[in-house]
This record gives C-alpha cells, sequence and structure tokens, in this order.
C-alpha cells in the first residue's frame, strides 16, 4: 500500500506489524481501523452472526490469501469456479462486504479517490437479469447486513435514497455494464458469468465495460483500489468466459488475479463421510470423451493429458457411472470440452431402448396424393387404448422436404424412489420421481419431390381419439406446425408448442430419467442411433453431420411435456389401473398382445 509504510522492525520495537498498519492508516485516510478478516468473518459485531464458524475452512483460507492485511490485497481480480454448491457465491458476498467495510473506514472516501462528493461510490451484483441478480444475490447480501452491528451503524439516514451505505457508498443490481452509469464502479460480482448470455456478447460487454469504468475512476491514482472483480460461475465448456479469461491472463503473465476451484470433496472433506479409498477418471480434451479408467483402457493413458486425470472417492462412484460428464463439472468441479456424447453407456441405451415398437414399419413414406394410404394402417391404435388408460402425450417434430418427420407418444406409468447425491448436503438421498413409458415412435418421410402430408397426420391423431386412445396434449415444434395445431385445436385436442432445443431443460430431463431407469422405449434401432450419435456442446445438444434426431426430439418432445402436466397437475398413475387394463386386453386380444409383449 503506497501511502502506509512497510513495516521495519528496528524502527517500531514493542510493537506488532498490525498494530503499526493501523496506526499508519489512521495517518493517511483512514477514520477507524479495518479488522482482520478473520475478525470480519468470526466477531459477531461484523459477520460472525451470519457466517462464523458455517463459511467452510476453504473458504476462510482462501479469504485470509485474499486479505493478507485489512489494508492491502494482492489480486484485483478473483475467479470462482469449480463444482456446484460449495459456497462461492457466499465468498463472492463476503469479499465485497469486506472491502465495503474497507472503504466505510475512510474518513472521506471521495477526497481519498478524488472524486466529485456526489458520486455515488457503487458495488453492483452482476447477472444475466436484474431479476437474477436481485433473487440470487441482492437478498441476501441485505440479510447479512441487517444481522451486522456494524453496517447497521453505517446505513444512510432514512431520508437519503441516493445509496444504502454513508458518504454515498452503495450496493447495486445490474445485468447490463450500462446499467451503472454516472456512478463510480469500484468493485463487481459478476454471478454466473459464464450464464450471461441472454443477448450476444453480454459475458464479455459487461465485464469489459465495468473494468474499464473501474480502471478509469480509480487506476492510477497511487492509491488501493478497495474493491475486485469477482468472476463467479460454475464450470462448463472449455470455451466458457471463465476458461477464456484465465487463458487470457496467463498468456500475458498476469499476477493480479487468483483462481479458487475446488472439487466437491476438497471442500467438504472437513464433513468426513469418505474413506480415502479412489478411482481415476480422465476428464476428456478436445479429442477424447471421458472415462472412468479401467484394466481394459487404461493403456490408452499413456498418450493422453495427465493433467486431465483425476482421483476421485469410491463414494461417488455411482453418479460417474451414470452421467460421467455432469459429475466431471459438478462434483470434480472441472471444465469439459465443446462435444462430448449424450449418453455413453450402451449398456444403458440397450437396457431402456428395449420395448418392442408397435409401428409397423421402420420409416413410413407418405404419399401426399394418395387419400387411400392413412398412417393408422402402420399402427395398431386400438392395442394401445387396451394397454393403459393413462393420458397419452403426443409430440411432432415437424420435417417438410428433407426431413424426417419424428412424431412420438409418452405417457406417465407412476412413480419410483431413486437414490440421489445432494451436492448442496454432500449426502444420499431418496427422491420420488416418475416414471415415463413411450409407447410407440414412427418415422414419416415425404416421397421424393412432395412435401410431408401434413393432413394425414392431423387425421391420424383425430382418428386415434376417436377410437379411445386418451389424447391429454399434443405438441409440436415452431416449423411450420401453426396450422395444425389449430386444426387440432378446433377438434378439442389440447396443443401446445414445445422446442426441445431453446433450452438444455428437456433433454437434460430425459437423460435423467434414461440413466435413473426411469424410461421404457421402443426397441427402434433409428432411435437408439440418434441416442448414442447425440452430443453435448456450448450451445446445447446436436447430432453430428452424419446423423439426425427426428424421432429422439419427437420422444424428448413428448416425456417433457408429460412431465409438466405431473408438475401443473400432479398426475399419478395407479398400477393397480395398468394391471386392470391388462386384464382386459388380454380378454379382447390375448394373442396379438403377446405377439406385442414378446416382439414376435
Amino acid at each position: 500500500m503506497s501511502d502506509i509504510l512497510e513495516y521495519n522492525p528496528s524502527m517500531h520495537q514493542g510493537y506488532s506489524k498490525l498494530d503499526i498498519m493501523h496506526q499508519l492508516a489512521l495517518m493517511s485516510g483512514f477514520a477507524e481501523k479495518v479488522p482482520t478478516i478473520e475478525e470480519f468473518i468470526m466477531d459477531p459485531y461484523y459477520l460472525g452472526k451470519s457466517l462464523g464458524d458455517g463459511l467452510y475452512p476453504i473458504w476462510l483460507e482462501a479469504a485470509k490469501e485474499v486479505f493478507p492485511t485489512p489494508y492491502n490485497s494482492p489480486y484485483q481480480e478473483i475467479i470462482l469456479s469449480g463444482a456446484i454448491g460449495l459456497g462461492k457465491s457466499t465468498f463472492a458476498l463476503l469479499i465485497t462486504l469486506y472491502d465495503i467495510c474497507r472503504v466505510l473506514s475512510l474518513d472521506n472516501p471521495h477526497k481519498y479517490y478524488n472524486l466529485i462528493e456526489s458520486t455515488v461510490i457503487s458495488y453492483p451484483l452482476v447477472n444475466a437479469t436484474k431479476g437474477l441478480a436481485s433473487s440470487v444475490l441482492y437478498g441476501q447480501i441485505i440479510e447479512w447486513i441487517e444481522g451486522s452491528s456494524y453496517f447497521k451503524s453505517k446505513l444512510s439516514p432514512k431520508n437519503h435514497n441516493r445509496s444504502l451505505f454513508k458518504n454515498n457508498i452503495d450496493i447495486t443490481i445490474a445485468s447490463r455494464g450500462r446499467d451503472s452509469l454516472g456512478q463510480a464502479t469500484i468493485s463487481a460480482i459478476f454471478s454466473e458469468i459464464n450464464d450471461q448470455t441472454v443477448v450476444g456478447n453480454q459475458a464479455e460487454d459487461n465485464f469489459d465495460t465495468i473494468a474499464t469504468r473501474r480502471q478509469s475512476r480509480f487506476g492510477g491514482k497511487n492509491k488501493p483500489i478497495f474493491g475486485h472483480l469477482i468472476l463467479d460461475s460454475s464450470n462448463k465448456g472449455a470455451r466458457s468466459f471463465i476458461d477464456n479469461r484465465v487463458a487470457e491472463k496467463i498468456k500475458k503473465g498476469c499476477t493480479d488475479f487468483k483462481v479458487f476451484a475446488y472439487s466437491h470433496w476438497e471442500a467438504k472433506k472437513h464433513l468426513g463421510g469418505y474413506s480415502g479409498k479412489t478411482f481415476q477418471v480422465y476428464a476428456g480434451d478436445e479429442n477424447r470423451d471421458p472415462f472412468i479408467v479401467n484394466e481394459e483402457n487404461k493403456c490408452l493413458l499413456e498418450n493422453l493429458s495427465q493433467s486431465r486425470l483425476i482421483d476421485v472417492p469410491v463414494e461417488h462412484y455411482n453418479e460417474f457411472h451414470y452421467n460421467i460428464i455432469k459429475s466431471i463439472r459438478d462434483l470434480a468441479g472441472l471444465s469439459t470440452y465443446s462435444t462430448f456424447s449424450y449418453i455413453t453407456s450402451n449398456e444403458v441405451i440397450t437396457k431402456v431402448f428395449s420395448r418392442p415398437n408397435i409401428v409397423g414399419k421402420p420409416i413410413i413414406v407418405l404419399d401426399f396424393f394418395d387419400q387411400t394410404q392413412l398412417i393408422e394402417q402402420f399402427i395398431d391404435i386400438k392395442m394401445c387404448c387396451f394397454l393403459s388408460k393413462s393420458p397419452r402425450h403426443i409430440h411432432i417434430d415437424l420435417g417438410i422436404k428433407w426431413d424426417s418427420t419424428g412424431i412420438a407418444c409418452s405417457y406417465q406409468d407412476g412413480f419410483t424412489q431413486v437414490e440421489r447425491f445432494d451436492t448442496l448436503t454432500g449426502k444420499q438421498v431418496i427422491d420420488r420421481s416418475p416414471k415415463f413409458i413411450t409407447e410407440w415412435v414412427m418415422e414419416i418421410r415425404a416421397i421424393p419431390g412432395q412435401e410431408v402430408a401434413i393432413y394425414k397426420i392431423r387425421d391420424f391423431i383425430l382418428t386415434a381419439k376417436r377410437i379411445g386412445l386418451p389424447i391429454h396434449t399434443v405438441s409440436t415444434d415452431g416449423y411450420q406446425s401453426t396450422n395444425l395445431r389449430q386444426d387440432l385445436t378446433l377438434k378439442g385436442i389440447k396443443t401446445e408448442l414445445i422446442s426441445v432445443d431453446r433450452t438444455k431443460d428437456p433433454y437434460n430431463l430425459l437423460r435423467n430419467a434414461i440413466l435413473e431407469g426411469r424410461v421404457d422405449a421402443p426397441n427402434s434401432e433409428k432411435l437408439k442411433k440418434e441416442v448414442t450419435d447425440l452430443e453435448e456442446n456450448d450451445g446445447g445438444f446436436d447430432h453430428p453431420s452424419d446423423s439426425t434426431k427426428d424421432i429422439l426430439d419427437a420422444m424428448c418432445g413428448s416425456i417433457w411435456s408429460c412431465s409438466q402436466n405431473i408438475i401443473k397437475s400432479g398426475t399419478v398413475v395407479d398400477s393397480q389401473m395398468v394391471i386392470n387394463n391388462l386384464s382386459v386386453a388380454l380378454s379382447h386380444n390375448q394373442n396379438k398382445l403377446m405377439e406385442v409383449l414378446t416382439g414376435r
């Protein structure tokens, strides 16, 4: 710190280094002593009531590294990454409140930084939207302030509306860099910055705007800046904003930043529960998907980057076995590379996609002009009605000329108990989750030179309803499907517009259900290939250039529609009802039913 002298033992015998720093601070612009970071965390006068012993030891040590003394921090940027549920946001708020404490301890912050007295010195909390910034961070920081005698003593008078604290010191919320125009931004938390993608280049624009404004207001004055640029986000793809930022800082040889990234077991080892036994996981690279190391594949490690090899506690084996991508990100806290397989286990795919598909042909080629050719000629809808009376959810992924049209029908088949790992508590929990049956899928193509006969799809759905199929909802994607939905709505069928590509939620739900064995789907070779080929990238889920996902999109949409209905209505299917329906089906058409169930 330029205006607080370095401690010289020969000049200040009998005083501790901290005592000397306090005295020098009082002579160089401070009105009161700044507590040490440990005092700030533990003392009930500051944040002891809110944090105290509840702060993870890793964050206490990290805080002491960020603030080796109350008046000095060696870093300008703090990057918080790693596993989820470890308190990154808590640590970001801690850093910010301590920085505010340091500024509030100044006799005259505006004079100290040569600012106009009316200027608001702001500490913005930045998220993708202001709503998220308010709900995720602002509410928490206000709760801490209200529980702190120190911060309550620093609040502005009630008739002063310009800032939260005295001396025009304020905490604001923002989703764009321009939200802080007219303020002297000394610090900022960029919460979940990897997900600040509501508008193009949102993360880059927010960071660059605020960092530039901070430097112009507070840099070059030979004064320490009592604030940090805090980048907080869970790991995503290897080309995330945080990864790019760290690579840029390293390339330039910068030393003014610090990365704190912990795995779940590193952060929570103080809680116990780990035996010390581990297994190895290769976290993947640009050319190879991640995998659990075993005797058969460990020879591959000789030609792979050892930095991507991690030792994982055996207590997390199931999580990595069933969803290795999610576990690498959420538990190990590592970035994954841009593209990985959606489902990596052929064993899981074979087990889930084993139901006989009751559609007569793998591909139905429709002649637009042949009105005698009907879709119901390729599927026994009456048999579906006998098998289950559960409400059906049909999703249509419409292709017009070149792409296939995929149609899938799914319904809920009760609930099951699923054992999951809770990243917040570090314990195994039992959840009650819905089971789904995708009853049938079909792929429809047009004769070359024709368009898909949408009117035949409409007529098929109306026929299925008339025969007795309990259709709850028919959903379509957005591509040229408005007229189809309108026609069905006029006939009394509920319709919805569902896109499985707009967010990752539908495919994430489907993947979790598949990995947890909560889906029973048709044994369609095309469908299994689409599942096997599907890749996850930074933007979502897509197929390679030599593959498709038309049927899989239909299946995903139908299960997503079904799941949303469960959320809205709490629908539960009675297992006894299913047994009764099977008995009825047997009495009506026993021979044909056995053919369906056995796949003959």
